[in-house]
């Protein structure tokens, strides 16, 4: 998947660690499980406890998902694949209910 792929998608978190993919016709493209960073991460693994999605951000220029949950990490995801993080903030001591990004471009 290229990152021209990616234009034109929408994407949705559920609280316990899911993220679904559609396309502009709403047509389900892809759905990925968050796990905690110390399990092992798979596009089809069945879903883990303990990993609740508090929030998402798409940082559109760079093509990078940010996706916060508890208990206290933020992992960031390539947004042409979803099956390893490419960066982990882990161990915060709160967890973060909320995440934003801006961009001067």
């Amino acid at each position: 998947m290229s990152s021209r792929d990616n234009v034109g998608r929408y994407v949705a978190a559920s609280r316990d660690g899911e993220l679904r993919f559609f396309n502009t016709q709403l047509d389900l493209l892809m759905t990925y499980h968050v796990k905690h960073p110390s399990q092992r991460q798979t596009a089809t693994s069945s879903r883990s406890v303990g990993a609740w999605v508090t929030d998402v951000v798409c940082m559109i220029n760079v093509g990078v998902l940010a996706v916060s949950c508890t208990p206290g990490f933020i992992a960031l995801y390539s947004a042409t694949g979803l099956v390893h993080p490419i960066v982990v903030i882990d161990k915060l001591e709160i967890c973060a209910s909320s995440v934003d990004y801006w961009s001067a471009v």
